[in-house]
């Protein structure tokens, strides 16, 4: 798995999500596809070649919990972005969806020392361009 590239995938929602708050977004995100965390390229791995080969490791478990909540945590974002609560959003935002960021960081850094620790394969392909689209 390309850890570094799912990292900055991840990183970039924020950048995404602040601009849509402030109204000058023309990407057109879907709340209910955002929130999905399975559709990203690292929930496609999680979910398929991930689960079968690692979901005995504690650190994988952790990163696909941490995952969820991190689009659970965006698409409410996205929410209170087109409910017309700008201000509501910034608080999820800058609280909630930035403390998930950093514990989705932190989980995939725990599972990349777990796979390189074991040797483990099965790592999923570098997020494509629909990775910064979806998830």
């Amino acid at each position: 798995m390309d850890f570094e590239e799912a990292v900055s995938a991840h990183q970039k929602w924020k950048s995404h999500l602040r601009v849509h708050i402030n109204g000058s977004s023309t990407e057109m995100f879907e709340t209910d596809l955002v929130g999905q965390d399975g559709l990203c390229e690292l929930g496609r791995w999680i979910h398929g070649e991930g689960e079968r080969t690692m979901s005995h490791k504690p650190e994988f478990q952790a990163m696909k919990r941490t995952h969820a909540r991190f689009h659970t945590i965006a698409a409410e974002v996205l929410r209170k972005s087109k409910e017309g609560d700008p201000h509501g959003a910034c608080l999820l935002l800058d609280g909630p969806f930035y403390e998930a960021s950093i514990e989705v960081m932190d989980a995939l850094e725990k599972c990349k020392s777990a796979c390189a620790a074991d040797g483990a394969g099965g790592a999923p392909p570098p997020p494509s361009r629909t990775e910064t689209s979806t998830g």
